[in-house]
């Protein structure tokens, strides 16, 4: 598929659907994915060029009736280059061991306007669908204030609590 808005650099999106919020369980790992998300998009890229969304369930792909949050962050690397980078690897560890979210889709967004999706990377045992394209470019941007680097320390803190000790209110 292709997307009409030209980029003067590529991008990827990290695509996570959110869980059923039904559950306690399931908004404990939904406020957990958002500390994932949010410590991943500094480990990608030190300093703008990153976004951090919230897809409404409205808006969200078919696959994904929750909604789901999308990190776009500027690819500076090769593909494999990236798959293989340490903030990514870290990322879809951490989210293994808890079974956080059921998979982790990536669109590459080339700079001629097309738009690749990748095969989702499995998370916990269901096996995922593929995603359709397009994806939606909008969304509501969250977590937009900027963390110096002197205070980044305070991002690791919530990602080594197990699941079930987040608060939910």
């Amino acid at each position: 598929m292709s997307n009409t808005q030209k980029r003067p650099y590529r991008t990827i999106s990290i695509i996570v659907p959110l869980n059923n919020p039904a559950t306690r369980e399931k908004q404990q790992r939904n406020k957990k994915l958002y500390y994932l998300l949010r410590w991943l998009r500094y480990g990608l890229h030190r300093g703008n060029g990153n976004a951090y969304y919230r897809i409404e369930p409205q808006n969200a792909p078919r696959i994904m009736p929750h909604g789901a949050y999308r990190l776009s962050a500027q690819l500076q690397s090769k593909m494999e280059d990236f798959l293989n980078s340490a903030p990514f690897t870290g990322f879809i560890s951490r989210m293994q061991a808890e079974a956080i979210a059921p998979a982790v889709y990536l669109v590459e967004h080339k700079t001629n306007g097309d738009d690749v999706a990748m095969p989702p990377i499995r998370i916990s045992r269901h096996h995922p669908l593929p995603l359709t394209l397009p994806i939606p470019m909008d969304g509501t941007e969250i977590d937009l204030y900027h963390t110096p680097y002197f205070a980044r320390q305070m991002l690791t803190a919530p990602l080594d609590m197990p699941v079930e000790e987040y608060p939910v209110d």
